[in-house]
């Protein structure tokens, strides 16, 4: 259907191995070392630590981090404009914001509020890529 990529919050071997052979990259969802380790095995590009927050935050992905350090992490699941650069220095190739962000913008349009949330993101985003590069 013309997908780039997908995403799911949990590890299925079945649709990781279909978007392989249809050549689309499918980042899929883990929560242990275990899962994490068999997303990765199965070929995955990259795998959603999810639900981030509720797992133990930057300090889980740091401790993910220390024993597989080539897995490309992707932590999402309450990730917070605050959070933004402590996930990317605990070695998250990319954080996945959700709920934190859109709230009601997908139900009721975006507003202002929402605006000025990504505005927020973005901002701190910039300010650590800034921090980062000096």
């Amino acid at each position: 259907m013309g997908a780039t990529y997908t995403l799911s919050p949990c590890l299925n071997l079945e649709l990781l191995a279909r978007a392989h052979e249809l050549g689309t990259p499918h980042i899929p969802g883990a929560a242990t070392p275990t899962e994490v380790v068999a997303a990765w095995s199965a070929g995955a590009p990259a795998v959603k630590v999810f639900p981030a927050a509720q797992l133990g935050g930057p300090a889980y992905l740091r401790a993910l981090r220390d024993p597989l350090p080539d897995v490309q992490l992707i932590p999402t699941g309450g990730v917070t404009d605050a959070q933004i650069g402590d996930y990317l220095d605990a070695g998250a190739v990319a954080v996945g914001i959700g709920s934190p962000l859109t709230r009601n913008a997908l139900a009721d349009g975006p507003d202002e509020a929402f605006h000025a949330r990504v505005t927020g993101f973005l901002n701190r985003l910039r300010r650590w890529k800034q921090a980062t590069d000096e």
